[in-house]
């Protein structure tokens, strides 16, 4: 059964890095960032906070900073995920970090894009943030959105989209799949 939520009150949370963190990371990666660079990565994080997994998705500009970003993350420590029952989960999130001339730029890439005849207030593209839990054989067992104020019918569009995504898999320390949590962008455009 999939839980679509869209109630204040839900426990299901995707990690988070808190602004202290987020500036101690930046500190470690602008030491060895010499140049212009911008990441994006994708993090798994245990049920205590900690980095499980990071992996390179994509960059600009210097290659060997680049290369630097994934060890500077083996010491960050993460608010963990939560699943529906408020306990802690393992979690995965994606993040974007730039330097130099990248500074303020970003890769922009959403998860899943839908193409929609028309968007509320005129808008060429609405960006939806949903939190999906994943069971252990990877489906999508509940879908609810990041931010309340999310327009309650493109979150129901982005989590039946969610649902039907080919299944993901989290192996914890031992190698066992694992339930996990993650925020996934859903970017509605118009045709």
């Amino acid at each position: 059964m999939i839980t679509f939520a869209f109630i204040a009150a839900t426990a299901l949370s995707a990690p988070t890095m808190s602004e202290v963190q987020q500036q101690r990371l930046m500190e470690r990666f602008l030491r060895s960032a010499s140049r212009d660079v911008i990441v994006r990565i994708e993090v798994d994080v245990t049920p205590e906070g900690r980095t499980a997994n990071c992996r390179l998705l994509e960059y600009h500009g210097d290659e060997r900073a680049s290369r630097q970003i994934c060890p500077a993350m083996e010491r960050a420590r993460f608010e963990p995920a939560t699943g529906t029952d408020g306990i802690e989960q393992h979690g995965r999130l994606e993040l974007e970090i730039a330097t130099g001339q990248y500074q303020g730029s970003t890769f922009n890439r959403a998860d899943i894009t839908l193409a929609v005849a028309a968007l509320p207030g005129g808008e060429e593209r609405a960006d939806v943030f949903v939190r999906a839990m994943f069971d252990a054989q990877g489906e999508v067992v509940a879908c609810e959105a990041n931010d309340l104020d999310a327009i309650p019918a493109l979150v129901d569009a982005a989590c039946g989209e969610v649902v039907q995504l080919e299944a993901r898999s989290f192996l914890d320390a031992e190698g066992e799949a694992v339930p996990f949590v993650q925020s996934i962008r859903v970017a509605f455009e118009t045709s």
